[in-house]
Order: C-alpha cells, then sequence, then structure tokens
C-alpha cells in the first residue's frame, strides 16, 4: 500500500514536470529555453525556423501569462528522498536510481532557494512534503520580457496575442509591472533599413527604428512600412525595454505643411551624390585579390553611374572614394552582415571623416549578399552626427564579375555585383523593391499572392529581363518631370511613348514616358504604365531565348499600385497574360497587347483596345466610369499561422489573415470564422466582425481561433478545415491546415550532473522519439548533438570539445568553456522538454 501511494504521488510529480516542460528554464544569464529562443536569432543574423518559431514562442508566452495569473507564493512540492522506491515512467517502466544528490525530481518551477532548502530534508527513506517558495514573480516577468521581445522581432501580430489581461496586470506590485509592456504615444523620426537576401526573398526583411526626443527604440509593426527614412510619424502602440511595437492602423504619418510660395525643393535623389566606399576585410575571408581603384573604377567610371545616369535622364551622377582595405574585428562566416552599429563603431574607431559625403558603402570580403537604409539615416561617429544613407555589399558578388544576371556582359549588362550595388543604392535614394500580383490565371482578381522582387523588368525586382526602375519609382525619385506624363482623369485616346529615353527638344524632354489613370471622382491612382523599347540598359528584353523578346516590346505594362495609407505606397507588376505556370515563366508574355483589353469593374477602368502598337510609342483606348460594386469571396492572405505540433493537454491556435474580397464601392459586409475542429479541444472562435473595403479593394483583418488539446487525444496528425463566410453575401472561402499531435519529452534525472569535456551523460526520461537532439546551452555559446544511444527513456551523449559561437551564425566555434550549462532535449517535431541543469569542470 505504502508503494502504491509512493507511485501516485511520483505520477503527480511526471504530470508536474509535463506541464512545466519547456516554460520554465535556468534564470541566470537568460540561459536556457530562453536563450535557445534567443539565440535561434542569430543564424544569419536574424531568425532561424529550424530552432523554434514564433508560434511556439506565442504558446510560451500565453502558459506565462497563465501562471502570472495564477501566482501563489506556497506550494506544495513533492520530493523524492534517499530511500524512495524505483520511479516509474508513464509505461510503466522502471528507471535506474541515481546518487543522492538526485533523489528527488529538480522540477524546474522551484526557485534556487527552494531546492537548497529540499536538499537539506533528513534521508529517514520516508517520502516527504515541504512548503517550497514557487517561482519569483520577477524571474517570471523577466523571461516573459525576453521572450515577448523576442517574438516582436519575428512576428509583430502574434505579438498583439500575447497580452496579459487587464485584470492580471492589475495584480502586479508596481515594482514589477515595468518588465510589462504597456500603451504609449510617441511622435518621432523614423529610420529604415532592408535586409536583402536575394537567393531566397523569404529571408529578406525590413528593420525600423523610431527617433523619438532622446530615445532611440527599435519599432516593429504588424505589416510593412513603406516609407523613406526621416519621415515624421505618431505611432500608438505598446512599448517593453527599448521595444515598441504597432498596429499599422496606430501610425500617424506627420507631413509638415508646405508654403506654396516657395521654390519646389529637388529630392536629394537628384544630382551629385558624393559617395564614400570602405572596403572591410573578414578575419576569415580569402584573399582579397581587387584593389580600390578597380572597384572604383567599376563604380564611379562605370557601369554603375552610366546605369544611373540613364535611367535618370541624366538628373544624378555619384562621384566619391573608395578606401580600405580595412582589417575588419571578427570572421564574417562567408554570409554575415555588417550592421549599422558596427559600421558606427568602425568608423569612430577609425577617424573616417564622413562629413564631405552623402552616401556611405560597405563592401565586405568574401561574403555575398546586401542592405540598405531606405533614405538617409542619421550615423554618429566621433561625436558628430551625419546625415547619410549606408549600403552594404558582399565582395562574393565582385568575384562574379564573370557572370551577369542577363547573358553575356556588355556595355549594358550590368554584372552581379553591379547589380547588387545598384539595388542597394536604390534602397539608399528612397525606393523598395518591384514586386509582383500573382493572380493566378486571372490578371487581377481572385488568390493574389505578393511575389518579393517580382517585376523581372526593374533592377529594384530581380531585373533579369530590363534594369530600368518602373515609372513609379521614376516619378517618386525627381526624374521625370510632370510634363513627361499623361495624367488619365477621363476616357480617350492616348499615345506613350517609350519609358526608357526621353524624346529631347534641345535640353528638354519632351516625351510621355509614363501614363497614370485615376479613378473617377476620387484622387486614388490604381494604375502607372509604361512602354518599355529595350535600349540601354533594358538590352536584356532584346535577347535571350527564355521569353518572347517581341511580345514584351509591344505592349503596356501595368503596375497596380498598392495604397494601404497615404504614405504606405508601392508597385505590383501585373501579368496580363497569365497561364497555369509559375510567375516567372508567365512573364516572358508580361504586356497587355494589341487585340487585348483589361478590364477592372472594381475601379470602373478599362485599358484597351489598342490602335497602334510599335517600340517606339503605343495609342490605346482608355475607358473610365464609376465603379461598379461587385462582390467576392473572401480571400485567403498567403499568411497562416498555426500550432503546427502540439502536446497532449497543450493550448493551441490558428491565426487566419482574410480579405473581403468586395470592391471598394461596395458597402461593408460582416464576416465570421468556422473550422472543423473537434467540439472535445474547445475551439473559441472570435466574434463577427464588419469590414469595409478600402483603397486597397480590401479590407484585410486577422482572426484567431483557439483551441485546448484534451489528455486523452492520441499522437497523430489531424486534419482541420478552416473557414472564413461573408455572413452578408453568404460567400465563402475554405482552406486546409493540419495539426501534429505528439507527446513532449520529459526529462527525469541526468547523470552525472557534472562533467568533463569528452565524458559521457546519461538523460533518463520518457517520450524522447527518433533521432532526438540534445541540446546543450551556455551563456557564451551553445552546441546540438546527435546522441552516441538514444531509445524512448534514454539518451546518451558526449560533452564536446567545443560549442558554437553565438556571435558567428554558428558556422564557427570556439573551445568548450567551463560552468553552468542548460540542457534539453528536441524532438523531430520540434518539441522542447524540460530543461535540467549540468556544470562542465575542469
Amino acid at each position: 500500500m505504502k508503494f502504491f501511494f509512493v507511485n501516485i504521488i511520483i505520477g503527480l510529480v511526471i504530470v508536474m514536470a509535463a506541464v512545466y516542460a519547456g516554460i520554465f528554464f535556468r534564470h541566470q544569464n537568460q540561459k536556457g529555453l530562453a536563450a535557445v529562443v534567443l539565440n535561434s536569432q542569430k543564424e544569419n543574423n536574424e531568425f532561424s525556423s529550424e530552432k523554434i518559431n514564433p508560434q511556439e514562442i506565442l504558446l510560451l508566452v500565453r502558459r506565462i501569462n497563465q501562471q502570472i495569473g495564477e501566482f501563489n507564493v506556497q506550494k506544495q512540492i513533492p520530493i523524492f528522498l534517499k530511500n524512495d522506491p524505483t520511479p516509474t515512467s508513464r509505461n510503466g517502466a522502471s528507471l535506474q536510481q541515481q546518487d543522492s544528490e538526485s533523489k528527488f525530481l529538480e522540477v524546474d518551477t522551484l526557485s534556487a532557494q527552494a531546492v537548497n532548502s529540499i536538499k537539506k530534508l533528513p534521508e529517514n527513506g520516508e517520502y516527504g512534503t515541504q512548503v517550497a517558495q514557487s517561482p519569483s514573480l520577477k524571474i517570471l516577468i523577466d523571461e516573459r520580457s525576453s521572450l515577448l521581445t523576442t517574438l516582436a522581432k519575428m512576428d509583430a501580430n502574434l505579438f498583439f496575442s500575447a497580452q496579459l489581461k487587464d485584470e492580471t496586470i492589475k495584480k502586479i506590485p508596481q515594482s514589477f509591472v515595468l518588465g510589462i509592456e504597456k500603451p504609449v504615444t510617441l511622435t518621432g523620426k523614423i529610420d529604415v533599413v532592408h535586409y536583402d537576401d536575394f537567393k531566397d526573398s523569404k529571408n529578406s526583411y525590413f528593420r525600423y527604428f523610431l527617433k523619438a526626443g532622446n530615445e532611440k527604440l527599435e519599432l516593429y509593426v504588424t505589416s510593412p512600412l513603406y516609407t523613406t527614412s526621416g519621415e515624421t510619424f505618431t505611432i500608438e502602440g505598446l512599448r517593453i525595454g527599448n521595444v515598441l511595437v504597432a498596429h499599422i492602423e496606430g501610425i500617424e504619418h506627420i507631413v509638415p505643411p508646405v508654403n506654396p510660395y516657395s521654390p519646389r525643393e529637388e529630392p536629394d535623389s537628384v544630382g551629385e551624390q558624393r559617395t564614400l566606399v570602405l572596403l572591410l576585410d573578414f578575419r576569415d575571408s580569402h584573399p582579397i585579390n581587387i584593389s580600390p581603384n578597380a572597384i572604383h573604377n567599376i563604380l564611379f567610371d562605370g557601369k554603375f553611374n552610366n546605369f544611373y545616369r540613364e535611367q535618370s535622364y541624366n538628373k544624378i551622377n555619384f562621384s566619391g572614394d573608395v578606401l580600405g582595405w580595412y582589417p575588419f574585428p571578427r570572421n564574417g562566416n562567408h554570409s554575415s552582415y555588417v550592421d549599422i552599429p558596427e559600421i558606427e563603431e568602425f568608423i569612430t574607431d577609425n577617424t573616417i571623416d564622413l562629413s564631405s559625403y552623402d552616401r556611405l558603402f560597405v563592401v565586405t570580403s568574401d561574403t555575398y549578399g546586401g542592405l540598405g537604409t531606405v533614405g538617409k539615416v542619421s550615423l554618429t561617429t566621433q561625436g558628430t552626427e551625419h546625415l547619410v544613407s549606408i549600403g552594404w555589399v558582399g565582395l562574393s558578388s565582385i568575384l562574379e564579375l564573370s557572370q551577369s544576371y542577363n547573358g553575356p556582359l556588355g556595355p549594358y549588362v550590368l554584372s552581379n555585383f553591379e547589380s547588387v550595388f545598384s539595388h542597394e543604392a536604390g534602397h539608399n535614394l528612397g525606393v523598395m523593391h518591384a514586386n509582383g500580383l500573382d493572380c493566378g490565371t486571372q490578371r487581377l482578381r481572385g488568390n493574389c499572392d505578393h511575389v518579393e522582387y517580382g517585376n523581372s523588368f526593374d533592377v529594384m525586382g530581380t531585373g533579369v529581363r530590363a534594369t530600368h526602375f518602373n515609372a513609379f519609382y521614376k516619378e517618386l525619385l525627381g526624374w521625370i518631370e510632370p510634363q513627361n506624363k499623361i495624367a488619365i482623369t477621363q476616357s480617350g485616346r492616348y499615345t506613350l511613348d517609350a519609358l526608357e529615353a526621353g524624346v529631347m527638344a534641345g535640353n528638354i524632354n519632351i516625351s510621355k514616358n509614363f501614363a497614370t489613370i485615376q479613378r473617377e471622382n476620387s484622387t486614388v491612382i490604381p494604375f502607372y504604365l509604361e512602354h518599355r523599347n529595350g535600349t540601354g540598359f533594358d538590352i536584356g528584353m532584346t535577347q535571350g531565348s527564355l521569353f518572347d523578346t517581341f511580345y514584351n516590346l509591344q505592349g503596356l505594362f501595368v503596375n497596380k499600385i498598392v495604397r494601404s495609407s497615404p504614405v504606405n505606397q508601392f508597385p505590383h507588376l501585373l501579368d496580363m497574360n497569365p497561364t497555369a505556370q509559375d510567375w516567372n515563366t508567365d512573364l516572358s508574355r508580361a504586356t497587355l497587347n494589341y487585340g487585348q483589353v483589361f478590364v477592372d469593374v472594381n475601379n470602373g477602368i478599362t485599358i484597351g483596345p489598342f490602335i497602334q502598337a510599335a517600340t517606339s510609342s503605343i495609342t490605346f483606348d482608355v475607358d473610365v466610369k464609376q465603379p461598379e460594386c461587385q462582390r467576392g469571396t473572401p480571400i485567403f492572405d498567403p499568411i497562416l499561422y498555426h500550432s503546427s505540433t502540439l502536446t497532449v493537454g497543450q493550448d493551441g491556435f490558428i491565426t487566419l489573415f482574410f480579405d473581403n474580397g468586395d470592391s471598394v464601392v461596395c458597402s461593408e459586409s460582416k464576416f465570421k470564422v468556422e473550422s472543423s475542429i473537434p467540439a472535445a479541444w474547445l475551439p473559441a472562435y472570435p466574434p463577427e466582425i464588419p469590414i469595409i473595403p478600402n483603397d486597397n479593394d480590401t479590407g484585410t483583418v486577422s482572426q484567431e481561433i483557439y483551441f485546448s488539446l484534451p489528455e486523452n487525444v492520441p499522437p497523430g496528425i489531424y486534419p482541420v478545415t478552416v473557414s472564413v463566410i461573408n455572413k452578408t453575401t453568404g460567400y465563402r472561402r475554405d482552406r486546409q491546415v493540419t495539426i501534429r499531435v505528439t507527446t513532449a519529452p520529459i526529462i527525469f534525472s541526468i547523470d552525472p550532473t557534472v562533467g568533463r569535456v569528452g565524458s559521457e551523460v546519461r538523460i533518463l526520461g520518457s517520450d524522447f522519439s527518433d533521432n532526438p537532439i540534445v541540446w546543450l546551452d551556455h551563456g557564451d555559446g551553445y552546441a546540438q548533438l546527435v546522441p552516441t544511444f538514444s531509445s524512448y527513456q534514454i539518451i546518451d551523449f558526449t560533452i564536446p570539445s567545443r560549442i558554437s559561437d553565438y556571435v558567428c551564425s554558428g558556422e564557427c566555434d570556439h573551445p568548450t568553456p567551463l560552468g553552468d550549462y542548460t540542457v534539453l532535449i528536441k524532438t523531430q517535431e520540434g518539441v522542447l522538454s524540460n530543461p535540467v541543469s549540468f556544470e562542465v569542470v575542469q
């Protein structure tokens, strides 16, 4: 009978371990699971989905929210004492006994003080309980703050799904509230930086900084804020530490009043651009075989500058200096960015004078990629503030000068390096990417997907077919004068010249290089039209066999202008001849051509038919009339978040992003969300929500479905259908997701708890599954280890001689330091165990 009760209590301890598995972690130096989460950001100077994803962080924060809401200073904690019977796992298998230092389960919800007090209990062979201190409220809040800050960086939308309830915040002592996010309204100037990954656009991202008064905060927004650096905004959001998180709707652009009698100011994208190029050599780079003078010739005396002169109609010119190579005091690992704080520090340490430059570029050895500030930002060096744009380009693209995106090298074809440099310079001048809108087999309506870098006729996209900026960006930068535009506001017949070159009358360009179409009775301009003739740096349109060169030279390129706010505008190239093939293949015939008509009922605009089509100019008809209300099915955004892998008893969620689907002149509709989630999972649905279509033709919202897995749900894969229904029209849209249910690994004990490099360690527990990974985490680095032996209950591994360094993206390592470590088990599905402690000694 005694053993029976002991086993019951042991079972309670195991359940408690399961509940807290992966939630609480070591508290010194933010180690354990917090470190795993935070260090996962450092794989590519940002985030790696291979380690932990934002949904996992959201679930962790929500669990901590629950613990804070239920916080109780006193808890009864069951303990294993020295002479207790051998505990059993959940499937009844015996576990090996350990030494006297580990005769109790160190459930990591205990404070160090509580653990020490338990270790002092008399070893009398009896089972006992001890009133123990619950985890410090401050520790819970600190851990939550670290996780929540990380979640803001990874996904601002999910950040707003992780908030504490007001009644919980009211219970928290005032001295701890500093660690809780709080609503603020701040006004200041924004700095914008864009990080480009040309190999995988999903890894490209924006970073924003808000300078409000004497503070500089990191700003994270629920959707991209397409603006240039230096613009002033008032932002309502939530602040936690030096991080500010805001819904895009909570951001107001502050436009200073304009004096109508003052002379028109020329944008800083016009005229001489004094540029400093710094060449930096990483410690681990390959030998450098290109001189500063050679790079100077490539940039200022070569095709880069010629390209900008041509596409700006001689309104911009780059000149400057190239300095280096300077040794840079860290490894680059062949992929590492040099971030702006590093640039500030380097320039200060090397007393480099920026006072005579408008633009700063950094070129690093043996790396590939680029970043650019969108416009000019404030850079402080040697105590002096400079207003400059900042770009970074990797040397690997210089070493590819023998290759080209566009075919054989020639006087008008940019090399990889020149193309990347031109792209980042475009960001520096103040423009975003040239993207596409892939609507499947339709030109515009339907399930349309954003295609990052999708305009292959623009260097701000992929630029594989042509390189000139699209007309929208040329106008934005001040390169095309108002007299060079056809502003279409009414039905009629219009003739458009080519975009690339001006028709000159003396020194004046008299050509019509592009056209805009304005919606009737509105200031909204949905479309920009341009025609290309494939001359100069657009010569790629006349070469190659991968696309129909003749077709695109005879038609109109149609760019849809996306407007989610007055300052948030950018172009999407539309495919005028869509098929079921992939986007890039379809763009071989991208233009609207002779015999075709494009009708957009939602905006009341018809383009075509063509009267005359040639390479020099195009004549076509346009019909502009009052838009009609056209009801459509709800449109799912490509983004969908859900808890793809859950453990029994765990809370889950599905976040849907969807659009109204109705045209802009329609009245509001009410929408509801449904799913096939079993009733036993207790799904909770949001209330019906009204959506009014906006000037982007749709109204985008996000809604969440919450549910909780019962303890008796068997592991497996569960298909779920989620649905959005327009209650006003009855139209609906369904989408399939998959929920994977698994069991979380539980660590019961680790033996030994102290060891040397090379020593064998055994972990006992349950549900370790196939092919687990051992996480060995230290404040200065980490190791991901494949066990030397693993089973359902046992994992053996060896303390490694080297661990990875956080600073250099996991691609360099250093000798394993002595000190405290946290050990976790991670399953193939990405589920983490509870953490245990280990110490590496000499």
